[in-house]
């Protein structure tokens, strides 16, 4: 029975520019949903209906606002699943070497 694993066997990494493009799109679609950069509310005239508008327009703002949050701890999430992931393959494949090293002696 082998201790160490085979050594072709498949090994789930994520390649950094994967990780990075995908954590730069949370970014950048956090950055699009930022309502602050987006100036102030304009005016709305729309009648009788503009109590109606402007409430639509400040739920939008609000959703926004949580989704820009939500982008960035999915971007945070990202980076620190790949490095998580990357310091446990490193202690996984020290321990089967070292497991695999006293074995063979």
């Amino acid at each position: 029975m082998p201790i160490a694993p085979e050594r072709h066997a498949p090994v789930v990494r994520l390649a950094d520019p994967v990780v990075d493009a995908v954590a730069r799109a949370h970014d950048d679609a956090a950055r699009m949903l930022d309502v602050p950069t987006w100036g102030a509310r304009p005016a709305v005239d729309a009648g009788p209906a503009t109590p109606a508008v402007e409430a639509l327009l400040d739920a939008l703002a609000s959703t926004c606002g949580g989704l820009g949050v939500v982008n960035r701890m999915l971007a945070a999430g990202v980076r620190d699943a790949a490095r998580g992931l990357g310091a446990a393959d490193g202690r996984v494949a020290g321990t089967f070497a070292h497991a695999a090293a006293g074995v063979g002696s």
